[in-house]
């Protein structure tokens, strides 16, 4: 008997590249039993585009970030009853026959997770969208990337919500994204609940291609002879909620438990604190504004506070 796949759409004012993703899936060789569309509160027409759709499952909502639509699409799906959830952004394509070899994958009946590789816009690898959990305390990073090239299908520890597919045993299991997370690593906090089930299958024919439209809006600052590069004020906010996220993950995964791993996490956070003040002091402008921005996003991740409106109210203020 053939399980049942259903496509999770969220969508976020990119009416464009939402138009190219449901066509995408709706043209899989291997046909969806149903698709739903997650719209977070869209002000670009999406909601009315959606409305006149045939075929598609829509949820409209306020905005509640990537985190939330997903949680929330997710969570639809699974209390209907289907046996797969298939889960991306509005900026995806899969290629036409994506879904038909992830269910064909070789172990895919051993793996409660599946994921094509992810392309990028130049036609290569995006290594940084699936790879292996790396939780040793001070680490950078949760994850090493995978290799570019792969010639056989791999099991890893994360796959972004770029195209995972998640059996509905693991939810059972697992529950749903964190949808206080709002933006920002909400799919590596779940991957790390997934690996507690099972691996993640890395179908590596199967494709799905990253049209991210979202550019560098960095800039370069210099400092006597050295530079870095800067976020914008207006762009700040987004960093909020990385760190957050960021802090709340290593407290409850790496740093965990005893008092020594608490101080641990306490001296990596004022070391980053120090770090980010000397860089705010020699390069930025909007000083105080901007060291208000990371300490409050240190602190609340430590504190486990998940206020999605703060740095709204950071900006405004300073005004």
């Amino acid at each position: 008997m053939n399980e049942s796949v259903v496509g999770v759409v969220v969508t976020f004012n990119r009416l464009s590249l939402l138009k190219n993703c449901i066509a995408s899936l709706k043209s899989q060789s291997r046909k969806l039993d149903q698709l739903i569309v997650v719209n977070n509160g869209s002000t670009d027409g999406t909601d009315s585009w959606l409305n006149e759709q045939q075929g598609l499952t829509v949820i409209h909502q306020e905005n509640s970030g990537g985190a939330g639509g997903f949680h929330r699409g997710i969570k639809e799906a699974y209390e209907s009853g289907y046996d797969w959830i298939w889960v991306m952004d509005d900026d995806c394509v899969a290629s036409e026959n994506c879904l038909e070899l992830m269910i064909a994958s070789d172990r895919s009946k051993e793996a409660l997770c599946i994921a094509p590789l992810v392309i990028n816009n130049n036609g290569d690898v995006d290594i940084r969208h699936r790879g292996y959990f790396n939780l040793s305390p001070g680490m950078p990073s949760f994850q090493t990337s995978i290799n570019a090239v792969n010639t056989t299908d791999i099991l890893v520890d994360f796959a972004s919500f770029v195209g995972l597919m998640i059996n509905r045993a693991a939810i059972e299991k697992v529950g749903f994204p964190i949808k206080e997370f709002f933006i920002h690593n909400d799919d590596i906090e779940y991957c790390l609940r997934l690996n507690q089930v099972s691996k993640i299958l890395l179908s590596t024919e199967a494709k799905i291609f990253h049209l991210e439209n979202a550019t560098n809006t960095d800039v370069q600052k210099k400092f006597l002879n050295h530079y870095r590069h800067r976020t914008p004020i207006e762009k700040l906010w987004i960093k909020y909620y990385g760190i957050r996220n960021s802090v709340w993950i290593k407290r409850n995964y790496i740093y965990n438990g005893s008092i020594l791993k608490k101080a641990s996490l306490f001296w990596f956070i004022t070391k980053s604190l120090s770090a980010h003040f000397k860089d705010i002091m020699l390069y930025d402008d909007h000083k105080y504004k901007r060291f208000s921005f990371y300490l409050n996003a240190y602190k609340d991740g430590w504190f486990e506070k998940f206020d999605n409106e703060k740095p709204k109210r950071i900006l405004s203020s300073f005004k």
